[in-house]
């Protein structure tokens, strides 16, 4: 049985925003159960099933480990690391001047009602315009 913690895609997020993970199980006899090893311990006790999520709060690179056990009760494990990036604020400094004006804000601010990002970057775009980090 061939599994892949990551279905052979690297896998990247942002800290401290969740990271979709998903499973993959080539042969044995299905159906099949998922155990996550997330924090590479050893323990496959951090989450269960085919499609999960997780984050990271620090920018770093981590392992992670899926093992599968088929309905016969054979099992196969496999390891993919994670990169996991910090989130750059200053995307929006449209105008390159380092400084973060209100039609930044009022972008990222859009961004999010569209859908194209999330409240947490918004909030890092406003903290930036009001001086702070």
């Amino acid at each position: 049985m061939y599994v892949s913690p990551s279905d052979g895609d690297t896998v990247q997020g942002i800290a401290g925003e969740e990271i979709a993970l998903s499973g993959l199980a080539i042969g044995g006899i299905p159906p099949y159960t998922y155990a996550w090893d997330l924090d590479n311990d050893g323990e496959y006790d951090d989450a269960v099933g085919k499609d999960i999520t997780h984050s990271w709060g620090v920018a770093g690179t981590y392992t992670i480990s899926l093992q599968v056990t088929d309905s016969a009760c054979v099992t196969a494990t496999d390891v993919a690391p994670v990169i996991v990036s910090e989130w750059d604020p200053w995307v929006y400094d449209a105008d390159g001047d380092d400084a973060m004006e209100i039609k930044e804000v009022l972008n990222a601010i859009s961004d999010y009602f569209a859908g194209e990002t999330t409240l947490a970057r918004v909030l890092r775009v406003i903290r930036l315009y009001f001086g702070g980090q």
